[in-house]
């Protein structure tokens, strides 16, 4: 399994122009930049420190800005300039089609997927399906198809359980986000308004629980068992 994964990576490194290295930890975001809800800023925030601090890690970002969100579009201005944007490599303001889409989940390590709400969510099935660990924020459909015991045992004991809590873990969560008081501060500080110490602590506090749950991805491909058990996990279940 994992040797065929390297393969696909491999291909998909190629194809993307990206360096081609199989060591390398690749990450994907898939779909819209949409930041209220799919969680874009806590990506945005992180990805060109973490390209710094981890030399061997690389981002495929491909999507849309449907939104026209201003400071999305600055982002992905500014990540044309950057040094490291032969890590990182997006399809700006338009989707992917279906074939591009199947080769990034087919090639990547992880799929971040750090929504402040997702009622079901279908991109998480596609990505374990193909082998592409899950990094999702516990929410709504994503708790319900996401098991992570790590987390999930943090849960109370009568909180229901889907049929994928039985095949062990298929992904990494990040613990809870207070997604009321993100969504607040957020709009603010987009809007130029000053932020007073809650709302600063908020944004610092998600973002904190966003690396945390990287760091906890990157510790699954160090152990190459407990890799093909998480990904053979997620196949199963889907």
């Amino acid at each position: 399994l994992l040797e065929f994964k390297n393969a696909n990576k491999r291909a998909l490194q190629r194809h993307l122009g990206l360096e081609e290295n199989p060591d390398a930890i690749l990450y994907a975001w898939v779909g819209r930049f949409d930041p209220l809800q799919k969680g874009f800023y806590l990506v945005m925030d992180e990805v060109l420190g973490f390209l710094q601090r981890h030399r061997s890690a690389q981002w495929i970002l491909a999507g849309s800005n449907s939104n026209n969100d201003p400071r999305v579009r600055e982002f992905l201005e500014s990540v044309k300039e950057h040094p490291d944007l032969g890590r990182v490599l997006y399809a700006k303001d338009k989707f992917i089609n279906r074939e591009a889409v199947i080769r990034i989940y087919a090639g990547s390590d992880f799929f971040l997927m750090p929504s402040l709400y997702e009622p079901f969510g279908l991109a998480q099935l596609e990505a374990m399906k193909l082998g592409c660990i899950p990094v999702v924020h516990g929410v709504d459909g994503l708790r319900s198809t996401v098991s992570d015991p790590e987390i999930d045992i943090l849960e109370d004991a009568d909180a229901p359980k889907e049929a994928v809590h039985g095949y062990g873990q298929v992904g990494v969560k990040m613990t809870w986000m207070n997604v009321p008081l993100y969504r607040e501060a957020m709009g603010r500080q987009v809007n130029g308004e000053p932020l007073n110490h809650q709302e600063k602590w908020v944004i610092g506090d998600c973002h904190r629980k966003f690396r945390m749950a990287l760091r906890r991805a990157r510790r699954i491909l160090q152990e190459p068992e407990l890799r093909a058990e998480v990904m053979l996990n997620g196949m199963r279940y889907v």
